[in-house]
């Protein structure tokens, strides 16, 4: 889904916005814009064109001036990609709340401005899942986001679940994992996973990496992250220096020079196995005779 290609299902009026299911085996890519755009809604009117914006996507969203609420979102992939500014959407640009999202993957990468999105203009943000077996990677300036209402509207922030092995930013790209609110209360964020790399909670957005549930005038959200007990950064175990001396381990009494003397070595008949189980162990001792002249 290249270039501006959008899968989408909206609702401008009281309805609610429809659902798109996605089955990818191997991969999908969501990625840039639409480089006509603006010459297209010059031209023809942004009325008369079937899109949402300029920008790749799967949408299920809410027009401005409805009441409904945002469609769903399901993709199943192996490996997912959402880069240049595309996005995942269940947004509600009116008054509804917005949809639910939800993605299973074996890795899923948001990079330039990749969106995954359930936010609203004055609802409730929607419900994002996210399962990832392996890596969810945010780069430069990417977003997962349940943020609720604008200025003079209410709304509360969404829920957030992930679950993934991994999850990694760099600090200074400032890519967001937020359930922020205006108005209303921030949502909750529940991450399980064996390691947060380059992005960490904060009480409050900031140009770094962050995770926040925050409210600029209701209640703060939480922020629950279930993280592997090992720590890395921390680490390994420092082995014991004092090796066992090998040479302690035997009996010097089995030593030939040893006054002991203790030990033996007898060799009787072949000293091995028969050619075949069934077979006599039999006696191979060679004799040897002296002869006198």
């Amino acid at each position: 889904v290249r270039n501006g290609g959008q899968l989408l299902t909206s609702a401008f009026g009281s309805g609610d916005a429809g659902k798109i299911e996605v089955n990818a085996n191997q991969r999908l890519t969501i990625a840039g814009s639409d480089a006509n755009f603006d010459q297209r809604v010059a031209e023809f009117g942004a009325e008369n064109l079937d899109t949402d914006g300029a920008a790749s996507g799967l949408l299920a969203n809410t027009a401005a001036d409805s009441t409904g609420n945002g469609g769903s979102v399901a993709v199943t992939a192996g490996e997912m990609v959402v880069r240049d500014g595309a996005r995942v959407a269940v947004n509600s640009d009116g008054t509804g709340d917005g949809g639910d999202l939800e993605v299973e993957a074996d890795s899923l990468l948001l990079d330039n401005q990749g969106k995954l999105t359930a936010e609203t203009a004055s609802g409730d943000g929607g419900d994002i899942i996210l399962r990832v077996d392996d890596s969810l990677t945010l780069r430069r300036n990417s977003e997962i986001s349940t943020t609720a209402g604008t200025e003079g509207a209410g709304g509360n922030g969404g829920n957030m679940r992930i679950d993934a092995g991994f999850i990694i930013a760099v600090p200074e790209e400032d890519s967001d994992i937020a359930a922020n609110a205006f108005e209303g209360n921030g949502g909750k964020i529940d991450i399980t996973t064996d390691g947060i790399f380059g992005i960490e909670f904060r009480p409050k957005q900031t140009r770094l990496s962050d995770i926040t549930a925050s409210s600029r005038f209701g209640l703060a959200g939480e922020v629950i992250i279930n993280q592997l007990n090992i720590d890395p950064s921390r680490g390994l175990a420092e082995l014991p220096s004092d090796l066992v001396d090998a040479a302690k381990q035997v009996d010097r009494s089995c030593s030939a020079n040893s006054a002991a003397r203790r030990s033996s070595f007898v060799v009787t008949g072949r000293g091995g196995l028969p050619p075949k189980p069934t077979d006599a162990l039999e006696s191979e001792v060679v004799r040897s005779e002296e002869h006198t002249s």
